[in-house]
């Protein structure tokens, strides 16, 4: 992945889930669409946990029976700041995951 000096959001969904339609460019970009999903869906009947996702920091949100709704992966540049946030969707590749 090439470092191109600004944080970009790619996530999947497979098809089955929906998401960010293309990559989103840019910290205020990210930011306001995280603050929007916030507004979107209630909060209380899910759970997110800090988690190492493919090799990176991360974290993996749970609806209130366990089943997985999202795995997110955080890379951070030379600089310190996030680059980079792969957000997983797809019910298929979530099934893989296991409770802690």
């Amino acid at each position: 992945m090439r470092d191109i000096g600004c944080a970009f959001l790619v996530a999947d969904g497979g098809g089955l889930a929906s998401t960010v339609p293309k990559p989103l460019m840019g910290a205020a970009l990210i930011a306001e669409a995280m603050v929007g999903l916030r507004k979107l869906y209630d909060l209380s009947r899910m759970t997110m946990e800090p988690a190492v996702v493919n090799g990176l920091p991360g974290w993996v949100q749970h609806g209130i029976d366990g089943t997985p709704l999202s795995a997110a992966s955080i890379r951070v540049g030379a600089d310190g700041l996030i680059a980079a946030i792969h957000v997983v969707r797809d019910p298929h590749e979530l099934a893989y995951l296991r409770r802690a």
